[in-house]
């Protein structure tokens, strides 16, 4: 194992697109890890390392020489694309010539059950490696038992930092009125993809029917753009702008007097989420996002001390940390063959709560709280002690490597069952994990 010391540093290769990724939660990320590791900068010296899909050859030769004349003690990949073994398969050969064996750290994302057969192909280059995987949530890290072996996983929240996000009534009071939204109105809002995992036009009528019986002076703001990812392991694919179309059709039906407690806003830029989320007083999100790893948007608005109505899915869950259990309401999940099945009820249930509950809440004691899970301090105490705690890679589970037989078999399609057109018997092992 590696030392710390002032008279011996080690050298850290940081493997990342310099290019920002086309989705912005995993911009920042990225940029929020990479902060995580500078904080350490007194016991570490980081090598950036350049590493796109988009890179041309001499381009992709220039970082990978680069990262192997460096002679790193421990290589990281932080980003959630192109797949380690592009560079793998060069760099891997080259310190072998070089008798020289670093360490590895990858954090994973949710697009892992993406690319079996890749893993599949990359353990053989990692056999005998200290190495250790980092899940961001609780429930990630469950999931992903199924295929690495636990004693060589580790949970690192994805950071938030909070220089950029943070609770202040002035933005607050200044936002709302910007938006035209009453100090009486109770304000509950989704930020990100509008899509159809994310359930958007379930929460739309659902908040309507909720509204209607409770007469409650409320008003449901989403700020995000329709995309097109619809549910492939069930082939429910979808064309650009249907989802769109879709959403326009649920509003449609509801009666003309409900339309105007519906607010769409569309993309903004990071820098104005931060008044957004100051303005409302509380946070709708309720995915069964396949790959809803952790919920970027979810852990900057508990860090605006805004409460959160959540599905009890995935790494939402991992935001309940200590202070915050009544800030944070989960509602139930169930997944079947067909499907994954939402507790509109419960959901409902949980609307009333907030609506009664969210004006009281001490935003800035929510923030606190959080950002001591969330927080950049917090990321960068975990990765420091994971440079000391990795161990030799003894492979990949059986279910893996079934799981890269099924994906190559059924042409990505790993998780569905081609003949009935549901979920087959591999998506309920492995995303039992993601439900309560």
């Amino acid at each position: 194992m590696f030392a710390f010391s002032n008279s011996l540093m080690l050298k850290v290769c940081i493997i990342y697109s310099f290019k920002p990724s086309a989705w912005v939660s995993c911009q920042k990320i990225v940029s929020n890890l990479i902060k995580a590791y500078e904080v350490n900068a007194k016991d570490i010296e980081i090598i950036p390392i350049h590493y796109s899909e988009y890179l041309e050859d001499t381009e992709y030769y220039e970082s990978a020489r680069k990262a192997r004349d460096s002679k790193p003690d421990v290589v990281i990949f932080l980003d959630h694309k192109p797949h380690p073994i592009y560079i793998m398969q060069w760099l891997g050969n080259e310190f072998e010539e070089m008798g020289h064996t670093p360490d590895y750290i990858f954090h994973l994302y949710g697009d892992f059950t993406l690319t079996f057969k890749h893993w599949k192909v990359f353990e053989k280059m990692m056999k005998d490696k200290k190495t250790l995987w980092y899940a961001a949530s609780r429930r990630q890290k469950a999931m992903l038992t199924e295929f690495i072996p636990e004693d060589q996983l580790a949970i690192c929240p994805f950071p938030v930092d909070d220089s950029e996000f943070g609770f202040d009534e002035k933005i607050r009071l200044a936002a709302r009125k910007s938006y035209g939204w009453s100090d009486k109105e109770v304000i509950f809002i989704f930020t990100g993809r509008l899509s159809q995992q994310k359930r958007i036009h379930q929460l739309i009528p659902a908040f309507a029917k909720w509204r209607n019986e409770t007469k409650a002076n409320a008003k449901m703001v989403f700020v995000g753009d329709t995309d097109k990812i619809g549910e492939p392991w069930l082939f429910k694919g979808e064309y650009e702008g249907e989802y769109f179309h879709r959403l326009q059709k649920v509003l449609n039906k509801l009666p003309d007097e409900e339309k105007k407690y519906f607010e769409f806003h569309g993309f903004r830029p990071n820098k104005e989420l931060t008044a957004y989320y100051n303005a409302a007083d509380c946070l709708v999100n309720i995915s069964v996002h396949n790959d809803e790893d952790y919920g970027m948007s979810c852990a900057e608005a508990l860090a605006c001390g805004l409460p959160l109505i959540l599905t009890d899915w995935a790494g939402f869950e991992g935001f309940v940390q200590p202070g915050l259990e009544e800030a944070i309401k989960l509602v139930p999940v169930k997944i079947a063959p067909k499907g994954k099945l939402i507790h509109i009820k419960s959901l409902e249930k949980e609307l009333s709560f907030m609506y009664e509950n969210a004006k009281g809440f001490n935003r800035s004691l929510i923030q606190k709280n959080s950002l001591k899970w969330t927080g950049i301090e917090n990321a960068a105490q975990i990765v420091k002690a994971g440079l000391k705690n990795l161990t030799p890679f003894k492979g990949f589970t059986e279910t893996l490597h079934k799981a890269a037989e099924s994906e190559l078999y059924n042409r990505s399609n790993t998780f569905t069952d081609m003949k009935k057109h549901t979920f087959n018997k591999l998506y309920m092992q492995v995303y039992r994990h993601y439900v309560r």
